[in-house]
């Protein structure tokens, strides 16, 4: 029986170190698989706890040395950033029945990062100390130990790395527009202002010529643009986030209308980046400063028809010039599944809209398919 249990002990422990391997490597595995193999993990590390359960019940028998009370705060501190990693790796689920409030998604991702890489290191301790299969060859023990020891070193190093890449990342999303790059249109005004100037002399000073009746020519009769659609709020995590912005005709962002708070303001894409991609690549939030993404978020809206007005005027407050302009509206319904409209404009012939075009991502996903939907647009006098 005792030989039994050493050896699935043996075969349970083998089993968490080939998973946890795999898990620290999620860009090789994948997220799904990710998911999966941390369950299996969990319950690995149950039956690890189950096997070993007369630890538990000895802590407050006996008296303690320096060894035991290090090997007893190790394994303390290896159990709670287990569960701490069960417990987040939960919260944040996108392939498992389980998952928590969007709101705490940032937090739980981040202690689910940190979790990881402090348990990683611990692990290492932990097995450094408990080489049970050695103990009746102190050479090969001794031997094992080191290895064991080196690399909980070299693995702390990495995990250094990481965060300070990690952290590097996150200063470069709180970066802040210097005042060159917001006055960097100044120089363009100047230039048109004097050729404004130089045109009204020219004019002032030039022969006048007889003046020939001509054809008047049509003026502007459009003052902005309604984009009226219809919002199903969802229930489930990782949706309910909407963007409305404008481009031109090469595909440059004209003005970003409105972005949902939770990935403009809240900066929800520096861990849910398949959240409004699209509107991610044009608008490049992580440039613009806590101001600039104020100014355009908007609080997720509950269920209902909304509106939205574009007033011809660019991101700086200038007015564009007349030609064709796309106006997009792009929905994140779950996770990568989005879905994205497209209206094509012409402000010098305002009433000549081509149909919505609609693209999905997913179409074969039906999650939240609802969420957005009769999306139109009409031109205001």
């Amino acid at each position: 029986m005792k030989r039994n249990k050493k050896k699935l002990r043996i075969i349970i422990d083998a089993g968490m170190s080939i998973a946890v391997l795999l898990l620290m490597s999620i860009n090789l595995v994948g997220q799904q698989l990710h998911e999966y193999l941390g369950m299996a993990t969990g319950v690995l590390f149950l039956m690890h706890l189950y096997l070993n359960r007369k630890w538990a019940k000895n802590l407050a028998k006996g008296s303690y040395n320096s060894r035991r009370f290090t090997q007893t705060s190790l394994n303390i501190a290896l159990l709670i950033t287990m569960f701490l990693q069960m417990i987040s790796g939960m919260m944040i689920s996108r392939y498992l029945p389980f998952h928590g409030p969007v709101e705490s998604m940032r937090i739980m991702t981040r202690l689910h990062t940190s979790a990881g890489y402090i348990g990683f290191v611990l692990m290492c301790l932990h097995a450094a100390l408990h080489l049970h299969p050695f103990r009746k060859n102190e050479r090969i023990r001794a031997a094992a130990k080191t290895t064991l020891m080196l690399l909980t070193l070299a693995i702390a190093l990495l995990a250094v790395v990481f965060w300070k890449q990690d952290n590097a990342k996150r200063r470069e999303a709180e970066y802040v527009m210097p005042e060159t790059a917001q006055i960097g249109q100044r120089p363009d005004s100047a230039i048109a202002e004097t050729s404004a100037a130089q045109t009204q002399l020219e004019t002032e000073d030039a022969v006048p010529e007889e003046v020939v009746p001509e054809e008047a020519v049509p003026t502007r009769s459009v003052s902005s643009f309604q984009i009226s659609l219809d919002f199903n709020r969802a229930s489930t995590p990782a949706s309910n986030q909407i963007a409305v912005w404008v481009e031109d005709e090469a595909g440059n962002l004209i003005r970003t209308i409105s972005v949902t708070s939770f990935t403009g303001i809240r900066r929800g894409y520096e861990w849910r980046p398949m959240s409004l991609n699209h509107w991610l690549e044009k608008a490049a939030p992580q440039n613009l400063n806590d101001t600039e993404l104020d100014a355009i978020s908007e609080a997720t809206p509950a269920t209902g028809t909304y509106s939205f007005t574009w007033d011809l005027l660019d991101q700086a407050g200038n007015k564009v010039p007349d030609g064709n302009y796309v106006i997009k509206v792009e929905g994140t319904l779950y996770w990568e599944s989005n879905i994205l409209y497209q209206m094509r404009v012409n402000t010098a012939d305002p009433d000549n809209i081509p149909e919505v075009t609609v693209e999905r991502s997913e179409p074969e996903n039906s999650q939240n398919e609802d969420m957005l939907s009769s999306v139109s647009i009409v031109p205001v006098s």
